[in-house]
């Protein structure tokens, strides 16, 4: 037998689920896309989220959710076609959503339900001047 000359205490810790760590990589999976207009890629691919879309030339900006990739709101968004809150003030400036506008996240949120209460609370304290919509009037008394 060996003696030691200092005590060993073993300390047990639980690991976190594989669900857990597979949520986890995939929320900050990098943006593969060729043209992406997201300033972070880290953020391109993030669900259920609340986000801010500013102009750079004056100031006004857009709240809006979304619960498919980031990526993909952001795109529709860009395109000319689309008659977007975005798209519109862009062309009041005689240029393109893409050379104007940053986006930005807000908020995560678990669920799409948790995210769309999010939303009407940033729209109520925001006061953005490019949301158009009184949609979320439903979700006041949140």
């Amino acid at each position: 037998m060996h003696k030691y000359s200092q005590d060993i205490r073993v300390v047990t810790q639980s690991a976190p689920s594989l669900a857990r760590l597979l949520n986890k990589n995939k929320r900050f999976i990098q943006c593969n896309k060729r043209s992406c207009a997201i300033q972070d890629p880290k953020i391109c691919n993030a669900r259920n989220v609340v986000y801010k879309a500013t102009c750079t030339v004056c100031g006004k900006f857009y709240i809006g959710s979304t619960s498919p990739p980031f990526h993909n709101r952001v795109a529709q968004h860009l395109q000319p076609s689309r008659k977007t809150a975005v798209s519109v003030h862009a062309i009041s400036h005689a240029r393109s959503a893409r050379e104007i506008f940053s986006f930005s996240i807000v908020s995560r949120h678990s669920s799409e339900i948790r995210c769309r209460i999010a939303e009407a609370l940033e729209i109520d304290k925001c006061a953005p001047t490019l949301n158009g919509k009184e949609e979320f009037l439903d979700y006041r008394p949140f």
